[in-house]
């Protein structure tokens, strides 16, 4: 008399669809606490830089263009701060900023330079058919003009051009005499203007942290 096995397999199958289930929630559990670890670090790194922005002052230097001419450069460390910190520390710059066309809740950098240029020139000086004594400078970055009168008044007028270059860099933590690069040890910019009269006197660069 033969015997007869029946096989059923749909608890079967409705256990490895549980098990497919639990996998996945796991898997994305463990993406999401990766991805909130490795936003912690990466904050973590960004507030490490900042005691270096907070000690020291504005570096300066000078960059060789070519054979004739040379300009100013300057360098300074990048400051990261939480986004409530800098509109309490920084308040009317953060106003500032209001008025521009980006909303502080999006906002990621803020750069400041402060420059100054000092010169002095020999320009030569006409009288004109009015007796008055006119004076006309020219160059790449300015453009002056003055007019003195009979009566010892002068009328100057002048037109101040620059341009700046900034760059910034992220530089890598070491290992093995540089062999192994990796994290964020700092951030910094640098600054230069092609205006060999020009210097750079003041820089801050701030990430906004969310």
């Amino acid at each position: 008399m033969g015997t007869k096995v029946e096989v059923k397999t749909g608890s079967g199958q409705g256990i490895k669809l549980t098990l497919v289930v639990i996998i996945l929630a796991l898997s994305g559990l463990s993406y999401f606490l990766y991805g909130k670890s490795k936003e912690s670090l990466a904050k973590v790194e960004d507030l490490s830089g900042n005691v270096m922005s907070l000690l020291e002052e504005v570096n300066t230097y000078q960059v060789r263009l070519n054979d004739s001419t040379r300009v100013n450069a300057s360098m300074v460390h990048q400051l990261s701060i939480e986004l409530s910190d800098y509109k309490r520390l920084y308040g009317e710059e953060a106003k500032t900023v209001q008025k521009l066309r980006s909303a502080l809740s999006e906002l990621q950098y803020v750069g400041s330079v402060v420059s100054h240029s000092t010169d002095t020139v020999f320009v030569p000086t006409y009288i004109d058919s009015m007796k008055q004594v006119n004076i006309d400078y020219s160059t790449k970055w300015i453009d002056i003009t003055a007019t003195i009168d009979l009566q010892g008044m002068a009328q100057l007028s002048y037109t101040k051009r620059d341009s700046l270059l900034i760059t910034q860099t992220v530089e890598r933590r070491k290992l093995l005499f540089g062999l192994i690069r990796y994290g964020e040890k700092s951030t910094y910019w640098e600054a230069l203007s092609f205006d060999p009269k020009t210097k750079i006197t003041g820089m801050a660069f701030k990430k906004i942290l969310k």
